[in-house]
């Protein structure tokens, strides 16, 4: 699957790669693996590292919706928390591609549709800015290898 992830329960934080071609299958998928890890809580932030090479065009407008709604399912369990004037989490994703910043806003206009304040999305071309943002600036690059590595590699 072009997508990995893993939890850092020390750190609050899921970090997950993003490389090639994403269906909205993989997407889904992904959503429903990333619930049943035996490590996984609602809250944790994200850091998303999108590979120059990812594309998640492919129908991905079409199925914003449905991801949405696997969300809700998934994460939590089927009703939408309540999460007042702060975010539950936070999502940060680091890419190049202006086309992923756009799809990011995109989905993010559709989660605060339903779900205002529950989920922050940012785009960052950055590393830095993105753990700035999550507050995670004094984080140990090492604590996020090997995904930190082969996405500075790739770029």
């Amino acid at each position: 699957m072009p997508l990995s992830m893993r939890i850092l329960p020390h750190r609050s934080l899921v970090i997950g790669s993003l490389r090639g071609r994403m269906t909205p299958a993989d997407l889904r998928q992904s959503v429903r693996s990333f619930a049943e890890h035996p490590d996984f809580r609602p809250n944790l932030n994200r850091l998303v590292l999108a590979h120059s090479d990812v594309d998640v065009s492919e129908s991905f407008l079409n199925n914003l919706f449905t991801i949405k709604e696997d969300m809700i399912e998934h994460y939590f369990d089927g009703a939408i928390p309540n999460a007042e004037s702060t975010p539950l989490y936070k999502t940060a994703i680091v890419t190049s591609s202006t086309g992923n910043e756009m799809i990011t806003r995109l989905f993010q206009a559709v989660l605060d549709s339903d779900m205002p304040s529950v989920v922050a999305l940012q785009t960052f071309r950055d590393i830095h800015d993105a753990l700035a943002w999550l507050s995670l600036s004094e984080t140990p690059l090492v604590d996020l290898e090997p995904e930190l590595g082969h996405f500075l590699a790739s770029a």
